[in-house]
């Protein structure tokens, strides 16, 4: 065989096997037969992007201050615009009754767009937001995004440099860009003020311009630091239609509730899902400071699974800055499979306050039956470390883990 044919003999095998690899990988299949429709190739695409700042956390990742809308026509951004979230609310015309524990906290009477991010999932929570954008008289966008400020700190760390904003004399770095967005945003501001979306549309710009620049290994990492945000839900994304939100949900970018089941090996195992949902109701960003760890303690008797879940945080504001800190007034929610329980913290500046959540399992299979853990992270909250604590017929066997992400683990 001479080196041409045995060179097209290898291409051929090579894209055969390729080719093959995408069809039996149905997931990534579905992503590349919806990437035209999601990047505007048959017509432009409409997406509107919340911007939440997880230093003040909500149950989709934090308080939704600003957002931005544009569209995609053939891969290209069009039409990029901001906007302050007070533009589009407080035009639903008639009163919503609100979550109890906003209404608890603000005493506002109806609810708003501000606080339509309610439910932790995130779907649930888009159809919300996007039912009162359209009492604004808002177009429907296709896809919804919703995405943290750590998320903008992470890419921030890409750039070989700092940004240069020569409208405002200033370098902007990831250590840098909180301090300087409150400054421009939170400075004699009111509603209705243009200064806020201003800055935020000119940082917005800079910062897009100079991703086109980057060299091609920044890219690589760029498209790496992307994929680890999807994973750490900092970007949660949404579409009206449906088969491009199956395929959002199948990557796990859609920041759902996941119902936990039992592996297809096991099936006799007791499915345990968690979820530590928490909204700060303080008006303030004192979630630059609040830490917070997490026991689980688990207590196996034959007939029922008793559990103990202990969460401390730790305000650590030194009140030294007035901007942002102060106490952390937060409403908690516990999910546990279908369940919901709900308590309040108030931690002072350089107090602690534990709290605790008492619930009982039933097991699958009084014999055999593992209990299988699926530990859902909040959206915009940093990681933070889980003490688990199995006490077995008087075994205790402890271990301890990082959550930064969602995982899974047997007890």
């Amino acid at each position: 065989m001479s080196y041409s044919n045995h060179r097209r003999l290898i291409i051929g095998l090579s894209v055969g096997v390729f080719v093959a690899f995408l069809f039996f990988n149905s997931l990534i299949f579905k992503m590349l037969l919806n990437l035209p429709r999601i990047f505007g190739v048959y017509q432009p695409t409409k997406v509107l992007v919340l911007l939440q700042n997880n230093n003040e956390l909500r149950p989709t990742g934090g308080f939704m201050g600003s957002y931005a809308t544009f569209t995609i026509d053939k891969f290209k951004i069009n039409y990029f615009r901001t906007y302050d979230i007070y533009d589009a609310d407080g035009h639903v015309p008639n009163y919503v009754t609100p979550p109890e524990a906003i209404q608890t906290a603000f005493q506002l009477g109806s609810w708003r767009l501000r606080d339509a991010n309610w439910s932790p999932d995130f779907p649930q929570s888009a159809k919300t937001i996007l039912w009162f954008l359209e009492q604004a008289g808002i177009e429907t966008p296709e896809i919804l995004a919703a995405v943290n400020l750590s998320a903008v700190e992470k890419l921030f760390n890409i750039l070989p440099h700092d940004l240069y904003l020569s409208d405002y004399d200033l370098n902007v770095s990831a250590d840098t860009l909180w301090d300087i967005a409150q400054q421009h945003s939170q400075s004699d501001f009111f509603p209705g003020s243009k200064q806020k979306k201003v800055f935020i549309y000119d940082l917005s710009k800079e910062l897009i311009n100079e991703f086109t620049k980057l060299s091609i290994a920044n890219k690589v990492k760029f498209v790496s630091t992307l994929t680890g945000i999807f994973k750490d839900k900092d970007v949660q994304v949404y579409s009206v239609n449906s088969e491009i939100q199956k395929t959002f949900s199948d990557l796990g970018w859609d920041g759902s509730l996941k119902k936990s089941i039992c592996p297809e090996l096991i099936p006799l195992c007791t499915p345990e899902r968690i979820e530590i949902v928490e909204a700060n109701l303080g008006s303030n960003k004192s979630n630059c400071c609040v830490t917070r760890k997490v026991k689980l303690e688990v207590e196996k008797n034959g007939q029922d699974i008793n559990h103990k879940l202990k969460i401390t945080f730790s305000n650590q504001d030194n009140g030294q800055n007035k901007k942002w800190g102060g106490r952390y007034l937060a409403n908690i929610r516990l999910f546990i499979n279908d369940e919901v329980m709900e308590k309040w913290v108030n931690a002072l500046p350089g107090a602690e306050q534990t709290i605790d959540f008492e619930y009982r399992l039933t097991p699958a299979n009084k014999y055999f039956s593992p209990i299988f853990v699926t530990f859902q992270k909040q959206s915009g909250v940093h990681s933070f470390p889980l003490t688990i604590e199995v006490i077995n017929k008087n075994k205790i066997e402890t271990t301890t883990k990082t959550i930064f992400r969602d995982v899974k683990f047997w007890l």
